[in-house]
Formats: structure tokens, sequence, C-alpha cells
């Protein structure tokens, strides 16, 4: 069994009297594997892993079943050090909630994610006063390191400018932001604390996507290393939005990961003085290369001169019988043919190519990309693999 299948068994199944004897939550049992099975803990209950929307009353049984076990064995509590919590609209209690982050005094990782089932978000104004008081304690506790949010709407400016100020690793994945008009003067922290960000979002004119650069979040990125953006098209828009990297955006990022649907959008890139690895994920629908994808190349020589790797994932999105050969135009990208790509790129030393496995467009891919990028393949620094 795996570890949180064995914490809901105890949650779920052992008689709260029993729980004191329970060989898995009792002293005597070895410390350290208590730790590691304590370690990692997710509060979604059963019912999460079938059809269908969880309801508030189950997840809310398992908030109050968390802390029943923790009050009877209270020093499995200090084991916690990754919490994720799933809040869904039709949740109105929060006092087991509140009981639950009181709990644990050594968490360095919370995850709030939000049941998005039909499109239903959980809203940041459905909180009550205390649990948004007591996020904002925890976000600024010695201990923790990571926060992100799934799911979630209208989280005020304020609370991301606080985490970025404070914690070392954000995450928001279909996320919205709200600016509030309120001061953040107030806000107090470090300017370069912040070290990983990653943003999962929707771009389309229908339901535009908040960037977190335009919520006066970029002075505290000043000590940014690892940015990822994903970018997913809204399934019933046909319209695609060119999209900028804003030129505020910070120039210590040392890793940028990009991930796309197709279309690939317009990028207009900004200087990455100190970008040393470069990751592109995109789709494609037929056996051939998004034509966008050569001014986005241009782009990143200029902006990122001294790139050691560039790394891109294809995700064919199209699985047909028979076997199509890579075709199109095999004239190389500026700046990879033979003779400029070693004054352009000067350190680069990787360049990666990986697709899906068992899709249509297998036959002939690694020739067609050699052509493209004839100066890394004599470099001998093109390299291919598959994925899953």
């Amino acid at each position: 069994m795996l570890a949180q299948e064995l914490i809901d068994a105890i949650i779920d199944k052992v008689p709260r009297n029993k729980l004191t004897t329970c060989s898995l939550v009792a002293k005597s049992f070895l410390v350290p594997s208590q730790q590691r099975l304590f370690a990692s803990l997710s509060l979604f209950t059963a019912p999460l892993r079938i059809a269908g929307p969880p309801k508030g009353e189950q997840i809310l049984a398992a908030f109050e079943n968390a802390v029943e076990l923790f009050t009877m064995s209270p020093h499995l509590s200090k084991y916690v050090r990754s919490l994720a919590l799933c809040l869904t609209p039709s949740l109105r209690n929060f006092g087991a909630v509140e009981s639950v982050l009181r709990t644990l005094p050594k968490l360095r990782s919370i995850c709030f994610l939000a049941n998005a089932h039909h499109g239903v978000a959980f809203n940041w104004q459905e909180m009550p006063a205390s649990v948004k008081s007591l996020l904002k304690d925890f976000i600024v506790h010695p201990t923790l390191r990571h926060l992100s949010f799934s799911y979630m709407a209208g989280i005020p400016s304020s609370i991301i400018i606080h985490a970025a100020s404070s914690l070392h690793s954000l995450s928001f994945f279909g996320t919205s932001a709200q600016d509030h008009p309120e001061s953040t003067s107030h806000i107090s922290g470090s300017y370069d604390s912040l070290r990983a960000l990653s943003i999962t979002a929707v771009a389309d004119p229908v339901h535009p996507w908040v960037s977190v650069f335009d919520l006066d979040i970029h002075q505290y990125l000043r000590g940014l290393r690892d940015f990822s953006l994903t970018i997913c098209r809204n399934a019933y828009s046909s319209d695609w939005s060119p999209l900028l990297l804003e030129s505020n955006a910070p120039t210590t990022l040392q890793y940028l990961k990009l991930a796309f649907q197709f279309p690939l959008p317009i990028l207009d890139f900004p200087s990455f003085p100190a970008l040393q690895e470069l990751e592109i994920v995109f789709q494609v629908g037929r056996p051939t290369l998004p034509l966008e994808l050569s001014d986005l190349l241009v782009n990143v020589a200029t902006a990122a001169p001294l790139l050691e790797s560039l790394s891109f994932k294809v995700e064919t999105t199209t699985f047909l019988r028979m076997t199509y050969m890579w075709t199109g135009d095999s004239e190389p990208y500026s700046p990879f043919g033979s003779p400029d790509f070693a004054k352009q790129l000067p350190h680069l030393r990787r360049l990666h190519w990986s697709r899906n496995t068992g899709n249509a467009f297998d036959d002939g891919f690694e020739d067609y990309i050699g052509k493209k990028f004839p100066g890394p393949r004599e470099a001998k620094i093109l390299t291919f693999s598959s994925t899953e």
C-alpha cells in the first residue's frame, strides 16, 4: 500500500478508542518509519478517487478525522512536511480546516487544491476571515518553503506579493488573481527570497489570464532562478491572442520552461542574460514543426546569449494507424546553421528533442530534426529520446 492509503485506512477505519494502540501511530513504532509514513499528507478523502466531485461534508469528515488522529497521537503532527488540502464551494464549516493547519508545526509545503468540477472554482472570498488570517501567518512561518494554489479564484494580489516576499517557491494552476486597491506598503520580507515560480493558465480573449508580473510583484523576483509557464488554450475559443513575456520579467533566471498547446503563441522575449537552460513543450497535429518556432528560436538566441541547454518536447495530438513521414521545409533554423551556430550561441552544450512514443509521427523524425539543426548535429550535441 502507498503511504497515503495507509493514512486513509488509519483515519477512516481504526476505531477512535484504538488509535493509541494502533502500531502504525503508537509511540513505540520506529520513529524513522513514522517520519516517512506521515511526511506527506493529502486530505482528499476516498471519494476523490471515483468519478464526480467530492462532497463538502465528505471532505470535512476527513479534516475532522485528521484532527482527532493528531489529538490522540500528537507526536505524529511534527512529522508532516507536505500538506495538500482539497476545498470545494460546498464546504462551509472551516473550523476543522483551521484546526488541521494549527496542528502541524513543521510544514514545508502547502497545496490548496480546489475542486474545479464543471468549471466551478473555489473563491478566496468564500473563506472566513479567521482562515485567511491563519494563511497569512503560515506564509511567513519559518519552516514553510512552498505554497501552491490550484483552481482558486480571486486571490488578492497582496497575498501573492506577501508569499513572493517570504517563500522560496510558488505555484499557480488554473488560478486567477484579483488586484485589490489596498496598499501593499505594509508587506515585509526579502526582495530576493523567491527562487522558483510556476504558472499554469488559460490564454484566450474570453477568460484572460492574469500575469503575476502585472501585480506589482516583479520587485520581489530579483532572486528568481526557475520559472515555468504553461499556457492552455480554451477549447471554446477560436482566437489566440499574442502573449508577451513582459520586459520587467526577472533577469536572474537560470531555468525557463514554456509549455503551449498548438498553435504556438507569438512570443516577445525580454533579455535573459543569466539563462542557462530553456525547455519548450508544444503540441503538433501533423508531422511538421510549427511555423512560429522559427521566430521563437531567433528571439531565444538574441535574449539568452549564455544558454547552455536547449530542449524540446513534442506532444503529438493525432494518433493514426498509418505512419507518417516528417516533411516540410528542411531549411535550417537560424541561428542553427553550421557557421552561425557557434557564433550566436557559443555556450550551448546540449540540444535535446523528445517526443511521446506510440504516435504516428515517428518515421524520419531524427533525420528531419537534423536537417533543421545542422550545426548542433555536426557538433554532436544534438540528442533524442522518447517519453511515455
